[in-house]
């Protein structure tokens, strides 16, 4: 008996500051739903117990997709935010997106097209500021 997990969609995390909780992540298929915390594609976690994380995502079907993740260093299941809604915790985009002043990038900013079985994405995680 053999067993598939077809299309594999591999994250390397650098940008670890502290080994405790996990890493986050959420992948979004759509531009409409991008960043809404209860519309992603897929999820997944990792603990955070290296500088580095592989997030590994099985049956992933090929096409262009967006990447949230965050260091949720306190496992909560949620970002931790100061009374300005900046995050506290590090966090990082597919496609090396960067954050403005005026907020999040855009889906477009964040895309990724996926069209190899094996592929793997980095994404650096950072502070707010």
């Amino acid at each position: 008996m053999s067993t598939s997990f077809g299309n594999v969609l591999t994250f390397k995390f650098k940008g670890l500051k502290e080994l405790k909780g996990s890493v986050r992540l959420a992948i979004y298929n759509s531009k409409e739903t991008f960043l809404d915390e209860k519309q992603f594609f897929r999820s997944a976690l990792s603990p955070a117990t290296s500088e580095v994380v592989m997030i590994l995502v099985a049956d992933i079907p090929y096409g262009i997709y967006a990447v949230a993740a965050f260091h949720d260093s306190d496992d909560n299941n949620k970002m931790t935010k100061n009374f300005l809604g900046i995050p506290k915790e590090l966090f990082g985009f597919s496609n090396g997106a960067q954050p403005s002043i005026l907020g999040a990038p855009s889906f477009d900013e964040s895309k990724i097209d996926f069209n190899a079985s094996a592929k793997v994405f980095e994404i650096n995680l950072r502070e707010a500021f």
